[in-house]
Protein backbone atom coordinates (compact mmCIF):
# COMPACT_ATOMS: atom_id res chain seq x y z
CA UNK A 1 0.00 0.00 0.00
CA UNK A 2 1.44 3.32 -1.09
CA UNK A 3 0.72 5.79 1.71
CA UNK A 4 2.36 8.99 0.49
CA UNK A 5 3.56 10.72 -2.63
CA UNK A 6 7.11 10.03 -1.48
CA UNK A 7 6.39 6.29 -1.39
CA UNK A 8 4.78 6.48 -4.83
CA UNK A 9 7.89 8.19 -6.21
CA UNK A 10 10.08 5.53 -4.61
CA UNK A 11 8.06 2.65 -6.11
CA UNK A 12 8.26 4.29 -9.53
CA UNK A 13 12.03 4.60 -9.22
CA UNK A 14 12.26 0.81 -8.79
CA UNK A 15 10.08 -0.10 -11.79
CA UNK A 16 11.74 -0.58 -15.18
CA UNK A 17 10.55 1.31 -18.26
CA UNK A 18 8.18 -0.84 -20.30
CA UNK A 19 6.90 -0.08 -23.78
CA UNK A 20 4.83 -3.11 -24.81
CA UNK A 21 2.76 -3.25 -21.65
CA UNK A 22 3.54 0.13 -20.07
CA UNK A 23 1.65 -0.29 -16.81
CA UNK A 24 1.32 -2.35 -13.63
CA UNK A 25 -1.81 -2.90 -11.60
CA UNK A 26 -1.28 -1.39 -8.14
CA UNK A 27 -4.14 -2.76 -6.05
CA UNK A 28 -6.60 0.12 -5.88
CA UNK A 29 -10.26 -0.43 -6.62
CA UNK A 30 -13.76 0.91 -6.08
CA UNK A 31 -17.27 -0.35 -6.70
CA UNK A 32 -19.49 1.18 -9.33
CA UNK A 33 -21.61 2.74 -6.57
CA UNK A 34 -18.71 4.17 -4.58
CA UNK A 35 -16.79 7.38 -5.15
CA UNK A 36 -14.02 6.23 -2.78
CA UNK A 37 -10.95 4.43 -4.08
CA UNK A 38 -9.49 1.92 -1.62
CA UNK A 39 -6.39 -0.24 -1.45
CA UNK A 40 -7.03 -3.98 -1.68
CA UNK A 41 -5.86 -5.71 1.47
CA UNK A 42 -6.24 -3.03 4.10
CA UNK A 43 -8.99 -0.74 2.76
CA UNK A 44 -6.79 2.34 3.17
CA UNK A 45 -8.22 5.29 1.31
CA UNK A 46 -5.07 7.39 0.76
CA UNK A 47 -5.09 8.35 -2.88
CA UNK A 48 -2.66 11.11 -3.77
CA UNK A 49 -4.06 13.87 -5.91
CA UNK A 50 -0.68 14.34 -7.61
CA UNK A 51 -0.54 10.63 -8.42
CA UNK A 52 -3.25 10.66 -11.08
CA UNK A 53 -2.41 11.30 -14.73
CA UNK A 54 -4.03 14.39 -16.26
CA UNK A 55 -7.82 14.02 -16.59
CA UNK A 56 -7.81 10.88 -14.42
CA UNK A 57 -9.66 9.21 -12.90
CA UNK A 58 -12.25 9.58 -15.64
CA UNK A 59 -14.27 6.33 -15.40
CA UNK A 60 -14.40 6.09 -19.17
CA UNK A 61 -17.55 4.25 -20.31
CA UNK A 62 -18.56 3.99 -16.64
CA UNK A 63 -16.63 0.75 -16.09
CA UNK A 64 -13.17 1.69 -14.84
CA UNK A 65 -12.90 0.44 -11.27
CA UNK A 66 -9.22 -0.56 -10.94
CA UNK A 67 -5.99 1.46 -11.06
CA UNK A 68 -2.76 0.98 -12.98
CA UNK A 69 0.51 2.89 -12.76
CA UNK A 70 2.26 3.93 -15.97
CA UNK A 71 5.88 2.83 -16.25
CA UNK A 72 6.68 4.04 -19.74
CA UNK A 73 9.19 6.85 -20.01
CA UNK A 74 7.81 10.34 -20.42
CA UNK A 75 5.68 12.81 -18.48
CA UNK A 76 3.11 10.20 -17.38
CA UNK A 77 5.66 7.83 -15.85
CA UNK A 78 4.54 7.06 -12.31
CA UNK A 79 1.05 8.48 -12.84
CA UNK A 80 -2.11 6.53 -12.16
CA UNK A 81 -4.95 5.68 -14.52
CA UNK A 82 -8.32 4.12 -13.77
CA UNK A 83 -9.03 1.19 -16.06
CA UNK A 84 -11.36 -1.77 -16.53
CA UNK A 85 -10.46 -4.50 -14.04
CA UNK A 86 -10.75 -7.19 -16.72
CA UNK A 87 -8.18 -5.64 -19.03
Amino acid sequence: VIQSQRENDYVVSLLPNRTQSPYYWIGITKTHLSKTWTWIGNNSTWIGTRSWARNEPNNNRSNEFCVEIYVKSGPDRGKWNDEKCAR
